[in-house]
């Protein structure tokens, strides 16, 4: 075996074994590689994007659904004891707030990890959804790090006047990447129920900077830059403004998730 060779495979066992080792911690963000439906020992590839969070107890996926751009999401709480995987839903674009839980092995690799979950069918066939998550996010902390729900939204006219904005959204933040996914339950006819947007951030005092790789208003906010400002107030709630081209201006306040 040539030595080059021999140090590849070394580095990718350590890198394996690193994981593994690491006992329940998956903490992180995940960009998904591939996903496969596998059923009768065939694989059927789907194309997806989608993104996943990991806080200390908290999960976070979003991605757009399979047939159109709205958002197809799931926020909850996790164990992870180092191979299997329990996610406890407590909100998703399929169900809402009903609860749910999906156990999922997982299987270290030197990117990420494969996850593969078993569905069981009625007409009693089985298939397995596998997919594969690759590492990203930079080290260091922010101020908005954790996993956050919104606690009122708001628009300010020039005039005045507000106008509330009546919504479901969590939003998280993590290793320099962000995600908010949101549920309009009073959705009017021809708008998405459900939305969501994720990519990088950057967080200087009060400045927010965030830019979508991935969202919903892709022609609105993918590849741009969104400027706002933060102020946080207290331990466990912040607001986000945003100044809107006509001198509106755009409120959110979150409650942080314990």
């Amino acid at each position: 075996m040539k030595k080059s060779a021999y140090f590849l495979l070394l580095s990718s066992f350590l890198a394996i074994t690193a994981f593994a080792q690491r006992n329940n911690d998956i903490k992180g963000v995940y960009k998904m590689l591939r996903q496969a439906h596998v059923e009768g020992g065939k694989d059927s590839l789907l194309k997806r994007e989608q993104i996943k969070f990991y806080t200390d107890q908290y999960m976070l996926h979003a991605s757009p659904r399979h047939n159109d751009s709205a958002g197809e999401f799931g926020v909850g709480k996790y164990i992870f004891d180092g191979e299997k995987l329990t996610e406890y839903v407590i909100y998703s674009s399929v169900a809402g707030d009903l609860k749910d839980t999906f156990e999922l092995k997982i299987i270290p690799t030197e990117r990420g990890f494969t996850q593969e979950i078993e569905f069981e069918l009625q007409t009693n066939r089985k298939f397995v959804l596998s997919e594969d998550y690759e590492k990203i996010g930079r080290p260091g902390k922010s101020a908005l790090d954790g996993l956050w729900k919104l606690e009122k939204a708001m628009i300010i006219r020039p005039n005045g006047d507000t106008v509330s904005d009546k919504r479901i959204q969590f939003k998280i933040f993590q290793n320099g990447y962000f995600a908010w996914i949101t549920d309009f339950p009073e959705a009017e006819e021809g708008q998405p129920k459900t939305s969501f947007g994720y990519g990088t951030f950057t967080l200087n005092g009060k400045n927010l900077k965030e830019n979508n790789i991935n969202s919903t208003y892709h022609t609105l906010l993918v590849g741009k830059d969104t400027d706002l400002t933060v102020d946080i107030l207290g331990k466990s709630r912040y607001r986000q403004t945003i100044k809107g081209g006509n001198g509106e201006k755009y409120i959110e306040i979150y409650t942080k998730m314990e």
